[in-house]
């Protein structure tokens, strides 16, 4: 599918996460763990800067590696971060494979505001 655009228009969608957080006085835990939430500051950033489309909050760090069992550091105020990378060999990565349990905890966050 492709979008006919008029010549002179130029497609505008910000990543504007951060600021929404601010503009909503919720905090990043809040909104990476409630689609809830997660609502508010995607709706004020839509009312407030009427960009052409707007993307859903992220967190490529913490979601999958909690799936695989991972020990993640979650500050309220702070991106996630993975506490210890476990993997120094291939047995290692193994059995962080063995430990994927499938759509859990924060997952349904990402898999709900789709």
């Amino acid at each position: 599918m492709s979008l006919k655009l008029p010549d002179n228009k130029t497609l505008v969608i910000p990543i504007l996460g951060a600021l929404g957080i601010k503009l909503s006085n919720t905090t990043v835990r809040e909104n990476l763990t409630n689609e809830n939430i997660q609502f508010k500051p995607l709706k004020l950033l839509i009312e407030k800067f009427e960009p052409d489309g707007i993307l859903p909050f992220m967190d490529l760090t913490a979601v999958e590696s909690e799936a695989l069992s991972l020990e993640i550091l979650f500050p309220e105020k702070d991106n996630t971060s993975v506490r210890k990378h476990p993997v120094k060999t291939l047995e290692d990565l193994k059995s962080i494979k063995k430990a994927y349990r499938g759509i859990l905890s924060r997952m349904t966050v990402f898999l709900n505001e789709a």
